[in-house]
């Protein structure tokens, strides 16, 4: 029967061969000579070995690395799977992605393991990590992890974890630690063994993100960023460098060296590697063709000081020298086109076609040793057996194991086989064999026994091995005289040792010496047990702390000081059996209603390989054979027993539980969430539309708003039937801005149910825009500025608004913002400020701003000459604004005849003009000093008229004239001519 609700010790049916009995020591020695076997085969690489899988025949290849030969084909699986291969060391698994399963294969006997769903329904995205005595494996598609024992691949190490979302990449780095990134949120979790740590959104673009191992350090790679980041054990960054990529190119493979901190980036779209140094940060300073363009490449790898890029679109592998920038390439290793793995192992490059029976090795001078993993014509050919290779017989047995059958060639080759039953070696009596006569305690081949040599390995230590009948206190002891007694007196023993042949480490024996003459006695006794340990007594219990074959001696004296006898025996000393499964799990609930879930958490012991649940009267098969089953649901009430039966080899054990499963409650209905239409934020003045669904009848509803839960004021609820469910909505215009609170409440036969939404009420202010200028000058009600000032318009608004828009007509330009310096051109510009509200609309304000080209001065030349008969003149000119006025100066230098005599003059009109014209230029001024005309194009003349001379004098002579001119325009703006005279 099995056990009920608690754990205990589990039930062993069979464990190991038991050993020969022990009669005495001639009888030991014999039999421990015969149990003595074969060591498990072994096999020996040249140069180190990789497992390959084939997944056409559902095959493991081990090939050896040195010779490029087939060391061991397994089978793992039926053929046609998606079959992939994962090594540890010389350790081999499979991987089964359809099933999600994993396989180990014993690199000693070619065993494989049953296969082990280590997370329940994982098929697919499957990745598995196993570093030394830890294995890690990730759904990449659920995004779970699990931790497990790399030999008893089923032994969990804690729960399986859950990262709540796909995993983009994973690695483990040199100290053991895995590493997965998030595909959605960039958040990067890390496992050393169980121990879990996380760092949240640590790459900002995931689905542009990878991880790869550099030189034993997990780094990120980052596309859009074009860069590489190391990651410290803390989950912090540390060295970072460039890459020199596109990040639009979907064709960009990434790989970290082994044992430096080159990082090897390949594009197909242009064939060519780049190469980035972790340590100083550079990129882009190598760069080498390795590939037509558009080439379909593979990741690169490091090995033996070279780079070795796999070439899909080919078939061939490309081989880089970083020293001479020299490229080797292979010939076609698989049919072009084929993606093809490419991997290193101890510095060995190997490639594989999981899809056909090519595999190989690859060297860095581009010749290639080519293996074929199978026959394709008898891909069963040369497949190792199920129970592996070289598995000794058990003792006595035939080759067959049944004891039955031995080759008799064999026999008659023996030491021994011609001998008669009376000689040495002859008799089937081991009474009668030599060892009992000289006490050396070796067996009938001849062979002393090796103290130190290894044990059998299928000798069960807890097997009694003497025959019943014994004395008192010595189980299995033979009667004296009786059948396997002691030995006759002319074999030379006189001292017969009785206990069990086997033990395990530190589980002591009891061992017994007596006379082999029952009349005599002895006394004296001192043992030595092969250890370096000693004891005394005819009795004594002895432990060893090592395994091996020890010589076990014991002397003592006969009779009342008779002569001293001596005996000896060999035991054997073996690792400890491992302990038989137990069977123990628990339940999330052991009292439920109709329908609820149930789940199971398996926490067997003692590394069990098979499980059997069995859920009566569950739903769905009502079986599993998972180690954590599928949760399980009951739909009639009762009580129901859950049982589970684990299994290792030929040991199993039972364990159950009792669920009582209660009728459903009456159904009642649950509430959605709350939303509106439109959304917040909420004001007073529109009208929203409130929506829940309810699962479940509804008898009724109503819709509640409320401040603090105070003075709640009722809405009316309109019920819609849906497919899947009842739709709750409600019309709402807020009566004031004190509501905070909207609430629905349902109630149904079952229940009621009640959700909550948080708002805030505001009453809005119509906006009212103004805007404010710098740079420009406001006259007339419009503003003035000129192309090349700095002009800026400042919103002032109150009232609630959403956004503010500017917008110039001139241009057509539109922008948002509560202040804008344009860029404005000449002409007059209608500037618009418009304040957006989503209650009150669009309410704008504008400015008008006239803009003109920057001021240019006037044109202006002075006028002076024989010409203007002593007249001084100047000439202005300003198409644009026209001319305001015009200033004339001069220095004159001449004399004047008065009644016959010459007086000279000295005329400077520097600082005072000669004469002003001021517009309109209409003619002579009235003092007759100033003739001015205005030309057709703008020009304006001014001619100047001065009596140097009293009125009555005549002109003398002219010595000196300088005439120069300032002119204004209709901006304002001055120019002065240059000076002319003659």
């Amino acid at each position: 029967m099995p056990r009920v609700g608690m754990p205990g010790r589990a039930r062993r049916r069979a464990t190991v061969r038991a050993g020969a009995a022990l009669l005495a020591c001639s009888v030991i020695g014999a039999a421990m000579a015969q149990a003595e076997s074969e060591p498990p085969a072994r096999f020996d690489l040249a140069g180190g070995g990789a497992w390959v899988a084939s997944s056409t025949v559902g095959q493991l290849t081990l090939i050896d690395g040195g010779t490029a030969e087939v060391a061991a084909r397994v089978a793992v699986g039926p053929p046609g799977r998606d079959l992939r291969s994962v090594q540890s060391g010389t350790v081999g698994y499979a991987l089964d992605r359809a099933l999600g399963t994993v396989r180990r294969v014993d690199p000693a006997t070619f065993v494989a393991a049953p296969p082990v769903a280590v997370i329940e329904g994982a098929p697919g995205e499957l990745a598995v990590h196993p570093r030394g005595d830890t294995m890690y494996v990730v759904d990449g598609e659920r995004g779970r992890v699990a931790v497990t024992d790399s030999v008893s691949v089923s032994v969990l190490r804690g729960e399986v974890q859950s990262l709540a979302e796909p995993v983009a990449s994973s690695v483990v780095d040199g100290d053991g630690r895995l590493w997965a990134l998030g595909a959605s949120t960039g958040d990067l979790t890390w496992f050393d063994g169980t121990e879990r740590s996380e760092r949240r959104q640590a790459v900002a673009d995931p689905a542009a993100a990878e991880l790869v191992v550099v030189d034993g350090v997990a780094a990120v790679v980052e596309r859009a960023g074009r860069s590489v980041r190391a990651l410290d054990g803390d989950g912090s960054f540390g060295d970072d460098a460039c890459l020199e990529i596109d990040p639009a190119d979907p064709s960009v493979k990434v790989g970290g060296s082994d044992g430096d901190h080159r990082i090897y980036v390949v594009s197909g779209e242009d064939g060519v590697l780049r190469v980035s140094d972790l340590g100083s940060g550079a990129c882009g300073e190598v760069a080498i063709d390795v590939a037509a363009p558009d080439s379909d490449l593979g990741t690169p790898q490091e090995a033996q000081d070279r780079v070795f890029v796999p070439d899909y679109t080919r078939g061939r592998v490309a081989i880089v020298d970083l020293d001479t920038r020299e490229v080797t390439y292979t010939g076609e290793l698989v049919t072009a086109g084929t993606r093809f793995e490419l991997f290193d192992e101890d510095g060995i490059v190997f490639y594989n076609d999981p899809g056909s029976e090519r595999a190989g090795v690859v060297r860095i001078d581009g010749t290639y040793a080519a293996v074929e993993k199978y026959d394709p014509d008898q891909p069963g050919n040369g497949v190792e057996p199920e129970d592996g290779r070289d598995h000794p017989p058990a003792p006595d047995a035939g080759e067959d194991g049944s004891g039955e059958g031995r080759d008799e060639a064999a026999a008659e080759d023996e030491p021994g086989a011609d001998q008669t039953p009376n000689e040495p070696g002859g008799s089937d009596d081991p009474a009668d064999d030599p060892a009992v006569a000289d006490g050396s305690g070796a067996g009938d081949d001849g062979v002393p026994p090796d103290a130190g040599g290894p044990a059998d390995p299928g000798a069960d230590p807890a097997a009694g091995l003497a025959p019943a009948g014994g004395p008192p206190g010595v189980p299995g002891t033979p009667p004296p005289g009786g059948p396997g007694g002691p030995a006759p007196e002319d074999t030379g023993s006189r001292l017969a040792i009785f206990g069990p042949a086997a033990t395990e480490i530190g589980d002591p024996i009891t061992l017994q010496v007596r006379p082999v003459d029952p009349d005599d006695t002895v006394s004296g006794v001192r043992w030595t047990f092969g250890d370096g340990d000693t004891g005394t007594g005819t009795e004594v219990d002895h432990a060893w702390d090592r395994a091996g074959r020890f010589q076990v001696t014991v002397e003592g004296t006969l009779g009342s000081g008779g002569p001293v006898a001596t005996a000896l025996v060999t035991i054997d000393v073996v690792e400890p059996l491992p302990d038989p499964p137990e069977a123990f799990f628990t339940a999330s609930a052991t009292r439920v209603r109709v329908g609820d879930s149930v789940t199971f958490s398996n926490q067997s012991r003692n590394n069990p390989t098979e499980w059997s649940w069995t859920f009566a009267g569950a739903d769905g098969p009502g079986t599993s054979s998972l180690p954590t089953p599928p949760p399980q649901r009951w739909t009639s009430p009762g009580t129901y027993t859950v049982e589970l039966t684990v299994r290792r080899g030929d040991d199993e054990d039972s364990f159950s539980l009792a669920i009582t499963v209660d009728p459903a409650l009456p159904a009642f209905p649950a509430l959605s969430a709350i939303t509106s239409t439109p959304g917040g934020p909420y004001d007073t003045l529109t009208t929203y539309q409130f929506r829940a669904d309810a699962s479940g009848p509804v008898t009724s509803c109503e819709w509640i708003l409320s401040r603090d839960s105070l003075d709640p004021t009722t809405v009316g609820c309109q019920v819609t039937p849906t497919g899947q469910g009842t739709r709750l909505t409600a019309s709402v215009r807020f009566p004031s801005d004190s509501v905070n609170l909207v609430e629905v409440s349902v109630t149904g036969p079952g229940g009621s149910d009640r959700e909550p939404l948080p708002v805030v009420v505001s009453t809005p202010v119509r906006p009212v825009p103004a805007i404010t200028v710098a740079g420009a000058t406001f006259s007339g009600g419009v503003y003035q500025a000129r192309t090349d000032a700095s002009v800026t318009f400042t919103a002032g608004v109150t009232g609630d608004y959403r956004v503010l828009e500017w917008h110039d007509d001139v241009s057509g330009t539109t922008v948002e913002g509560p202040a804008w310096s344009p860029a404005l051109s000449a002409g007059r510009h209608t500037i618009t400020l418009t304040a957006v509200s989503d209650l009150y609309g669009r309410v704008p304000t504008s400015v008008t701003v006239d803009v003109r080209q920057p001021d240019t001065p006037p044109e202006v030349r002075a006028l002076a000459g024989p010409a203007l008969v002593f007249g001084l003149g100047a000439e202005a000119r300003d198409p644009e604004t026209g001319i305001v006025w015009v200033e004339v100066y001069a220095h004159v230098i001449g004399t004047c005849i008065v009644d016959g005599v010459e007086t000279p003059y000295d005329r400077n009109f520097s600082s005072t003009p000669v004469g002003v014209a001021t517009a309109p230029f209409d003619g002579i001024s009235p003092d007759g000093t100033i003739a001015e005309t205005t030309g057709p194009d703008g020009t304006v003349s001014v001619i100047v008229t001065y009596p140097f001379c009293p009125q009555g004098a005549e002109w003398g002579p002219v010595s000196f004239v300088e005439v120069w001119a300032v002119a204004e325009n209709g901006d304002g703006v001055r120019a002065t001519s240059s000076r002319v005279g003659f």
